[in-house]
């Protein structure tokens, strides 16, 4: 692993996310460069928020001082702190991936049309359900029980399919949990206060409001391909694993935009998740060059993104 990668992609991803995202903003909505500057600005905000994914299979010990900065620079501002992905590896292991423990999976081979229009169309919310989840509902988790369950269990993990249920926080992760928590309740109320006051115009939340649509509209679209999601529950080594993962290739311009930091190769990512994403893409050029024409592994290379969603498509209009 090369540290250095790291803090380069994550500070150059992070001034270009919030460069983008301050220009069109001065620029507002009227403007004619408006429209393809937040596009950009969104699909810059998912690469650098995609970084989220790899602070689950990174330690702190390897990257000192990574999860901090990436949380400041863009999971707070998101509203998405880190701790909404430290379920992750639930996604990873043989006796939950695949199954209502796993976060990330989701019964999309039944989906009709209709249901993963449905399921996209959510995120039109999802900018807004999260400022109530960290502006309000961390206060009044804390006063009651109940809720502070629900909050951990249910409103606190990225969780594409709403069936699964958090555990409750490990006592040594707690104190860095409700800190994440305070952090973006912080911001949430900080925002809100400064336009009441007239010092922040309230221009400024719609136009983050939208801006994060279309970044968790981008994301969306990917994880919809990113998988076969042909697990029926029952435990799946790793390498069952990467054979219901997709890889996104060969690379073109489109691929790289909406599949960042390594998560095109998705199905290598499983059969090896302690590869840092840098150095996915020469272990696959490396595999296809050396795998025998009918290896498994190259059955789980998409001609690309567009390709991928086709099939998709294809397959929802003829689910029962």
């Amino acid at each position: 692993m090369r540290p250095a990668i790291y803090w380069v992609d994550l500070l150059v991803s992070a001034t270009l996310a919030w460069a983008t995202f301050i220009g069109s903003y001065l620029l507002g909505a009227t403007h004619p460069a408006y429209v393809p500057l937040i596009v950009v600005s969104a699909l810059i905000w998912v690469r650098a928020g995609t970084f989220m994914h790899e602070l689950a299979h990174r330690t702190r010990a390897e990257l000192p001082g990574f999860h901090a900065a990436w949380n400041v620079l863009v999971g707070i501002p998101a509203t998405t702190p880190s701790s909404m992905g430290w379920r992750h590896t639930e996604h990873h292991a043989s006796h939950t991936f695949g199954t209502i423990e796993d976060p990330e999976w989701a019964p999309v081979p039944a989906w009709r049309r209709w249901r993963l229009l449905f399921a996209s169309s959510s995120n039109f919310v999802f900018p807004w359900v999260l400022a109530l989840r960290f502006g309000v509902v961390t206060v009044l988790s804390h006063l009651h029980p109940a809720l502070r369950r629900h909050a951990v269990g249910k409103l606190s993990t990225n969780d594409i399919y709403g069936g699964y249920t958090r555990p409750p926080v490990p006592p040594e992760r707690r104190r860095a949990f409700i800190g994440l928590e305070v952090a973006c309740m912080a911001l949430v109320w900080a925002g809100l206060i400064a336009s009441m006051l007239g010092v922040l115009s309230w221009w400024f939340h719609l136009h983050r409001g939208l801006l994060m649509t279309l970044g968790l509209l981008f994301n969306h679209a990917r994880l919809m391909v990113q998988h076969r999601y042909r697990a029926e529950g029952e435990p799946m080594s790793l390498a069952e694993q990467a054979l219901d993962a997709v890889t996104l290739g060969p690379e073109s311009p489109s691929t790289a935009v909406i599949s960042p930091i390594g998560s095109r190769f998705h199905a290598l990512h499983h059969a090896l998740p302690g590869v840092p994403y840098h150095a996915l893409p020469a272990a696959h050029r490396l595999l296809m060059a050396e795998l025998p024409a009918d290896h498994p592994y190259r059955d789980t290379v998409a001609p690309g993104f567009f390709a991928a969603w086709r099939a998709r498509w294809a397959q929802a209009g003829s689910a029962p």
